[in-house]
């Protein structure tokens, strides 16, 4: 015993031989609707934004293409935003002064 289908207009039971609706009178061979092409587009458009932040949080920025002015090695010198920080031994720290120290911190303990 095979079992019934239902018409996608009305929603009803017909028996699994009819080409046609025996409520309606809607043929039987159209395919059920494919979805909202809306959503899957902005489904899409969100899994690309996911994937390139992803990709920008692992990789970061390029390195800088000109050499750091004070004649240090760090590549990414162009992204500092703050002015460098005096070692206090009138030089600047290597890192343009983030790079964190043990002020405060007793060495011989």
């Amino acid at each position: 015993m095979s079992a019934l289908s239902s018409c996608q207009k009305c929603r009803g039971f017909v028996p699994p031989a009819s080409t046609d609706c025996v409520h309606c009178g809607a043929p039987m061979n159209e395919s059920a609707p494919r979805g909202n092409a809306m959503l899957k587009g902005l489904f899409c458009v969100a899994s690309a934004s996911v994937a390139a932040i992803t990709l920008m949080a692992c990789y970061g920025m390029p390195p800088c293409e000109e050499p750091a002015p004070d004649g240090g090695t760090d590549a990414y010198h162009c992204y500092d935003n703050e002015e460098p920080v005096d070692a206090g031994d009138g030089g600047v720290l290597p890192d343009g002064g983030t790079e964190p120290t043990d002020a405060g911190v007793n060495a011989g303990s």
